[in-house]
């Protein structure tokens, strides 16, 4: 894993592609879906062992830093699609528990968080996120009102 950047450019397209549907997952193609998730479950699972000590080398040896990092392509596209997939009304069976298997190898070894930081529209945002809204308290003659910038 990332040892060819031609070939991680290849697997980084196929995972935005495919983690980019919001309708096949639960229409049409819902196999292929379930595939595609065992399939990257078991690619990280193996990538992200424990590093060990044979020609089988474990995280620290095939990852760069920026893999591990919160807002990474895969964290951000799996976090829209994890919430896809939960707030979707009719699920596959397997897809559905694939994707759970998904979640938690990634909120286990990476240290993860999917959940949403806003209840009211359903937007991630960070603490420190610069782009975040901001509320300030204005002060008027009618009352307090609230902005959001």
């Amino acid at each position: 894993m990332g040892q060819s950047l031609e070939s991680f450019m290849q697997w980084k397209s196929l995972v935005s592609l495919l983690l980019g549907c919001t309708e096949a997952p639960f229409q049409t193609r819902s196999g292929l879906f379930t595939k595609f998730i065992e399939v990257i479950y078991h690619q990280l699972k193996y990538g992200l062992q424990k590093e060990s000590s044979g020609p089988e080398m474990g995280v620290l040896a095939l990852l760069d830093d920026s893999w591990l990092a919160s807002d990474s392509f895969l964290h951000l596209l799996c976090k829209d699609f994890f919430a896809l997939v939960e707030e979707a009304s009719v699920v596959d069976g397997d897809l559905l528990s694939w994707t759970r298997k998904f979640k938690e190898l990634l909120e286990n070894r990476l240290g993860w968080e999917f959940q949403k930081k806003s209840d009211v529209d359903g937007i991630y945002f960070d603490e420190d996120d610069e782009y975040a809204p901001v509320v300030e308290m204005l002060d008027t003659s009618h009352g307090d009102y609230y902005m959001a910038t």
